[in-house]
């Protein structure tokens, strides 16, 4: 299934309207991807992603309104919106562990 939207305001051509259009699967993987964020991540990683994977959409649309191309993969879109945040936050929870570790080590070598 596609679902379909004109522009706002519309963007009328030689063709016609322009419509906005994304596939029903898309969705579905969009909303597969900010659960599992939340069931691995977390409340705060899984909304930041869903905005991340939002925005993401609407960068490439403008994009796609601003050239000839008629359509993008919807699921490039999800990618490069999902994957920054979650990068982002598999780094941070790296540091952490290892700031945590060499905490311990130290710990267990002062220890009386």
């Amino acid at each position: 299934m596609l679902i379909s939207l004109p522009t706002i305001p519309l963007v009328v051509t030689a063709d016609g309207i322009r419509y906005l259009s994304l596939g029903l699967g898309d969705f579905f993987f969009a909303g597969t991807l900010a659960t599992q964020t939340l069931k691995k991540f977390g409340k705060k990683t899984a909304i930041a992603s869903a905005i991340a994977m939002t925005l993401s959409f609407g960068v490439f649309e403008a994009f796609l309104l601003s050239t000839d191309f008629g359509a993008f993969p919807g699921t490039v879109m999800i990618i490069c919106g999902w994957i920054p945040i979650i990068t982002w936050k598999l780094i941070a929870e790296r540091k952490t562990k290892s700031n945590g570790t060499k905490e311990n080590k130290l710990e267990k070598e002062f220890r009386f």
